[in-house]
């Protein structure tokens, strides 16, 4: 699988780009439109995020020319949050779906996910929840159970945790946890510690600290734990 984004502004891209590289994805990125129709011409990519505002050629041009050309890869625009008028065109013209900036990048990639199974009727997408022992992450929900009961995390400690989770058996720095869930990219994550929001976490998911999937790595940073090494208890 192979993303294209299409996004003028440097801090934003940078952070997309980084959330499907964690989860080994293939990404490029290109700040205008024109390079984006040239790369969506030449290479056959999985799916394209497309800011509306951009430089020269517009995202809605990019998408109009595309789906002139009979070019039916799915698109998902980005778009500032009053720009509605914007929405309806890009829809009317052949995006398959939208979402408002400032963008989560956990949010964007659960829209991807729903869009890739709609289009492309994607097998490997089909189950959204993770496991191991008795908890479980519903990815399409964005909701996490122990033994089926609701375990209540804030938007932040949910991304985090997905973001641990799905690169589990991998040692995850500071800076890419605090990449995972503060919007703004350029954020001091000072302002809301990683050490305290992985700390309420671990509290959150295991209160009697019997599981304890997720492992401080001293000086480097937080690994959750393969699932394969869990016996279960």
């Amino acid at each position: 699988m192979r993303f294209l984004i299409v996004e003028d502004h440097v801090g934003m891209a940078d952070q997309l780009s980084r959330g499907f590289a964690a989860r080994d994805l293939g990404v490029k990125v290109v700040a205008n439109g024109e390079e984006g129709l040239f790369e969506a011409r030449e290479v056959d990519y999985t799916l394209l995020v497309v800011d509306l505002g951009l430089p020269g050629m517009s995202g809605l041009e990019l998408i109009r020319q595309l789906r002139r050309e009979a070019n039916n890869v799915p698109i998902v625009v980005l778009t500032a949050r009053d720009d509605v008028e914007s929405i309806v065109q890009a829809m009317e013209a052949g995006a398959d779906d939208y979402l408002k900036k400032p963008v989560y990048f956990e949010e964007l990639f659960a829209h991807i996910e729903a869009v890739l199974r709609r289009v492309l009727g994607d097998p490997r997408l089909d189950d959204p929840v993770m496991r191991f022992a008795d908890l479980a992450l519903d990815t399409r929900k964005r909701v996490v159970t122990r033994n089926s009961e609701p375990v209540e995390l804030t938007r932040a400690e949910y991304d985090i945790l997905e973001h641990l989770w799905r690169n589990a058996g991998q040692v995850q720095s500071k800076k890419s946890i605090a990449d995972a869930y503060q919007r703004d990219p350029g954020a001091d994550p000072r302002a809301n510690s990683v050490e305290g929001l992985v700390g309420r976490i671990k509290r959150k998911i295991d209160p009697g600290k019997r599981l304890l999937p997720i492992e401080t790595i001293r000086g480097r940073g937080y690994m959750f734990r393969e699932p394969d090494r869990d016996s279960g208890g």
